[in-house]
């Protein structure tokens, strides 16, 4: 039985002259980038010692062949979804044990950033805007979100601008606004937009966190991910199960103090109460060996 990979996709559609259909555009948008994608999963799933020098010269023979292939996409559509594969391939290589993949990082060699992590919800939110705007009704219902009501919200990661520049306040409002899409959208409309922001949500779904790693922002996650795969099961109407069976990498290995946080916990009573005693005996018993090591005059050592 032929090895299929879970990147690639071929789902041909009749056209129409108004230019390739959206759900056409998302198809072509996985075989463009599934080369790159699939190599960092199976290097991740191999076994053994990793050559990162060899791999990176593979993944920039990749990225050289995909910058050649044309498409239809706006530049920035076109920059958005490339964004997105760069950030899932560093960050599945990245979290890797004693990775050595950071020198060779697609967004710091091919793009001088590493920021992919807040850049990645930007450029989606950014993506969400175009494809909304398309119809005024669309834009209307994501008008209708708090968020737009009140502009002056303090939270608002950098660079994430909504509709008329109005500041989003955090990737819950990326979340409603993908949401809104994948409820008005229409997979056989040819909106680019469209397809671009439904390719850059199935990179959530193939494991792409960004910001949202942090245990403490799981109801985020959670959001997203069920938003990303509402709007991601429109180009798949023959069997939107399938969006349910996209495999999910295993999370990145915790930091050392995240271990210990997870550990320790929150410091109970007794112990804000003992640490003070016992760093205070700790620093006389070092005073004590330092002062008895010392040859001083008026000491008399029995």
């Amino acid at each position: 039985m032929p090895h299929t990979s879970p990147f690639s996709s071929a789902m041909p559609h009749a056209g129409q002259p108004q230019g390739p259909l959206a759900r056409d555009l998302f198809a072509q948008l996985r075989r463009r980038f599934e080369p790159m994608l699939s190599l960092a999963v199976a290097h991740a799933s191999a076994d053994g010692e990793r050559d990162y020098e060899k791999l990176s010269g593979i993944m920039a023979q990749l990225c050289d062949k995909e910058e050649r292939e044309p498409s239809v996409l706006a530049q920035n559509q076109l920059e958005a979804c490339r964004l997105a594969a760069y950030a899932l391939v560093d960050e599945i290589l990245l979290g890797l044990p004693q990775s050595g993949w950071f020198a060779h990082g697609l967004q710091l060699q091919r793009l001088g950033r590493t920021d992919g992590g807040n850049a990645f919800y930007a450029a989606l939110f950014a993506m969400l805007t175009e494809a909304l705007e398309t119809e005024s009704r669309d834009a209307d219902i994501l008008l209708m979100h708090p968020v737009y009501k009140n502009p002056d919200r303090s939270h608002a990661p950098a660079g994430l601008t909504g509709l008329a520049g109005h500041a989003v306040h955090d990737t819950r409002d990326i979340a409603h606004a993908m949401a809104n899409l994948a409820d008005t959208c229409n997979a056989d409309s040819h909106n680019p937009a469209l397809a671009a922001a439904s390719f850059m949500a199935l990179c959530l779904l193939y494991g792409f966190r960004g910001c949202l790693y942090a245990e403490e922002r799981a109801r985020e996650l959670e959001d997203m991910l069920s938003s990303a795969a509402r709007l991601c099961a429109r180009f798949f109407p023959r069997n939107e199960a399938s969006i349910q069976d996209i495999p999910q990498r295993a999370p990145l290995p915790k930091s050392l103090f995240a271990r210990l946080k997870a550990r320790l916990g929150r410091p109970g009573p007794i112990f804000l109460v003992l640490f003070p005693i016992l760093v205070t005996a700790l620093w006389y018993l070092v005073c004590a060996s330092c002062i008895n090591s010392l040859d001083l005059p008026w000491i008399t050592r029995s």
